[in-house]
């Protein structure tokens, strides 16, 4: 984390692997051999104030997400993000702008395409007024 006045920038990461999979365990209930795709990753960047309280403060921060479909449990994920589950990678962009004394509007925006199988892009663009007490 870099601190300028008032302002920071955070670089993040997270990393995932299911490591309770196993292709034998699938191949033996299914009859079906299906490789592991069990890994996920997502690192971003923020720019801005670490928390947005007061009228005038801004964070903006852009963040890319990489979740093969045996990574974690489906219900586990982001429901915004390609619409909830696991097999997509792609970005998100928000932006927050304070309002008043613990109130501050919001602005996303996620891409997410499918890893395997068919070709399946989901965009979502969402506009959220929170307010904090």
């Amino acid at each position: 984390m870099l601190a300028f006045g008032e302002n920071h920038v955070i670089l993040s990461g997270e990393y995932v692997k299911n490591i309770g999979w196993k292709s034998a365990d699938v191949l033996a209930r299914t009859g079906v051999q299906v490789a592991a795709r069990t890994k996920g990753y997502e690192f971003g960047l923020s720019v801005g104030r670490p928390k947005v309280s007061m009228l005038g403060q801004w964070r903006s921060s852009l963040s890319y997400r990489y979740l093969e479909r045996d990574a974690v449990l489906d219900s586990f994920t982001d429901s915004d993000f390609h619409l909830g589950g696991t097999d997509a990678a792609g970005y998100i962009l928000t932006f927050d702008y304070g309002l008043g004394r613990s109130a501050f509007a919001r602005v996303r925006y996620l891409s997410a395409n499918a890893i395997d199988g068919a070709p399946l892009g989901i965009d979502v663009a969402q506009v959220d007024l929170v307010g904090q007490f």
